[in-house]
């Protein structure tokens, strides 16, 4: 599954919630007649940041608060996007927009992970990581103990405190060469968590058994982490 997310930045003259309140009736308007991305998109959804305060940092990772919202499509590939950037009835969701501080906006394409688990779910908070790889990693072996060898440790830690999973989380990885042309990121992968509260996102990472088990582990493949706290916005589809 391809991934486009845009990075959105508001413009100077409206506030965050403003904005967030005036893009979401934008686009609910855009969509109404728009045939093409309801054929092309697999789902599209709007994350509605939220600024940082001292009752919303649940993690150990750094506040990210430099954007306004996130829009996000999926599409089964490539082509499947480009065929949306050449529809007509697309310009008013892909395009520019009055809204917005669009010289800092940024487009990131990503794959999402074949074993991106979870159900489709009803629950609006939701946490983005953006990801450093560390640098004399590739991206095959960064991604390989992202998705592979650090998930195990995760799901120990969370038996041992006896907490659930979380309801739903996918990751996402920046392929080499997807993005060529695009302004640089910085990052090599999104991780995407559905919480069911900010308590629930928060508990594993206020215990000393997380900081024996998880940090060990981030060590050897992550250079940063920074959060994004958003609520998100189901426009389009369902996965």
């Amino acid at each position: 599954m391809l991934k486009m997310f845009i990075f959105l930045r508001r413009s100077p003259t409206l506030s965050r919630s403003d904005f967030a309140a005036a893009w979401l009736r934008s686009r609910r308007k855009a969509l109404e007649p728009n045939d093409g991305v309801r054929a092309l998109a697999r789902r599209y959804a709007f994350n509605a940041t939220v600024e940082k305060t001292a009752r919303l940092s649940p993690t150990t990772h750094e506040w990210n608060d430099e954007w306004d919202g996130i829009d996000e499509f999926w599409f089964e590939e490539l082509e499947q996007l480009e065929q949306a950037r050449r529809h007509d009835g697309c310009n008013p969701l892909l395009k520019s927009n009055e809204l917005l501080d669009l010289p800092n906006c940024r487009v990131v394409l990503a794959r999402e992970s074949p074993n991106a688990g979870g159900p489709e779910v009803d629950v609006r908070i939701k946490s983005f990581i953006l990801i450093k790889k560390l640098p004399h990693l590739s991206q095959y072996q960064f991604f390989y103990h992202w998705t592979a060898i650090h998930p195990p440790i995760w799901t120990k830690l969370r038996r041992a405190l006896e907490l659930p999973p979380p309801p739903k989380s996918v990751k996402n990885y920046l392929e080499e060469g997807l993005n060529s042309g695009l302004l640089p990121f910085g990052y090599d992968g999104i991780a995407e968590g559905w919480h069911a509260s900010l308590e629930e996102m928060g508990r594993p990472f206020q215990t000393r058994q997380h900081d024996e088990m998880i940090l060990p582990d981030s060590d050897l493949f992550r250079q940063e982490a920074v959060d994004i706290l958003a609520v998100e916005h189901v426009l389009h589809g369902r996965i």
